[in-house]
């Protein structure tokens, strides 16, 4: 694991009620994590009792969803655990218009 990776031992998909029904692309107790992006016009995980490093990089999707005008600019989570102050013209990775679909949870387990 390297240091831009969350460890994330004590979650397990147990632990939330609407783990197999939440549509949150960027879920922390998916196993796929750390690997996964997210766009500013996707779900955001609702989870409580998130650790702290979790817990900012939700408050941080959040700030994005509301400013960003780039819906099509993708974001992981290395990016967003690092992102210092979100602004309004803020862009993700890629600004292309063709979307890779999101992987189910559970099926890269």
């Amino acid at each position: 694991m390297n240091n831009n990776q969350i460890e994330l031992k004590l979650l397990l998909p147990n632990t939330c009620p609407s783990f197999e029904t939440c549509k949150a692309p960027l879920c922390p107790l998916d196993r796929s994590f750390n690997f996964a992006v997210w766009y500013p016009d996707e779900d955001i995980c609702g989870k409580r009792g998130l650790p702290d490093d979790i817990r900012r990089i939700i408050r941080t999707q959040r700030k994005i969803a509301r400013k960003a005008t780039a819906m099509d600019s993708s974001f992981d989570v290395s990016q967003l655990k690092n992102i210092k102050r979100v602004h309004n013209s803020i862009k993700g990775k890629n600004s292309d218009t063709s979307r890779k679909p999101t992987p189910v949870k559970g099926l890269n387990s």
